[in-house]
């Protein structure tokens, strides 16, 4: 990756949070922290590595990410946007009774690949869609999973030592 496109994506993260305070507002609440912390890395996956087609979101062929960190998704939200999976505006209405964008991920949001919020969930879908891949012979050798958990001293041996075997299926994992 050169400079330039590390500039670009840096101003990419930047958006980002620019849309996650979109999300929270004035008046509302919202898990600030773990969504700003997310911004760089969200910005990365879908601007530099990932891929996806905002015009075929359902694209058997894309990467997906899930988001088992689900209290952050406002990161991921604004990704959305900014990509044109549905409009800006809509960031706005975070939250807000029949609003697409709730406070965890949801299928009904476009490009939401599942319902998530338990820290470690993601991880056992994302295994669990490479898999089902796998058996429809829809694999590609470059097509991922991408998972973001947040796990505790107590569990993160069990996945750091896992992680070769999850690259085996396609699934990359990203600890926070």
């Amino acid at each position: 990756m050169n400079s330039n496109k590390i500039k670009e994506l840096k101003q990419k993260a930047k958006i980002v949070r620019e849309g996650i305070l979109d999300c929270i507002g004035i008046d509302k609440k919202g898990h600030l922290g773990g969504s700003m912390s997310s911004a760089d890395l969200v910005a990365a996956l879908y601007f530099y590595k990932m891929r996806i087609n905002p015009d075929n979101p359902d694209d058997p062929d894309r990467d997906r990410i899930i988001f088992s960190k689900g209290h952050s998704v406002l990161a991921q939200y604004a990704v959305l946007a900014e990509l044109g999976y549905f409009s800006k505006s809509e960031l706005k209405n975070t939250k807000k009774l029949g609003s697409i964008l709730q406070g965890h991920p949801e299928t009904r949001t476009p490009a939401i690949e599942d319902n998530t919020g338990s820290l470690g969930q993601g991880l056992s879908i994302g295994i669990g869609m490479a898999l089902a891949a796998r058996l429809d012979h829809k694999v590609r050798e470059n097509n991922f999973n991408y998972c973001t958990i947040l796990v505790n001293k107590f569990l993160s041996n069990l996945y750091f030592e896992n992680n070769r075997r999850f690259r085996s299926y396609n699934v990359l994992v990203f600890y926070k």
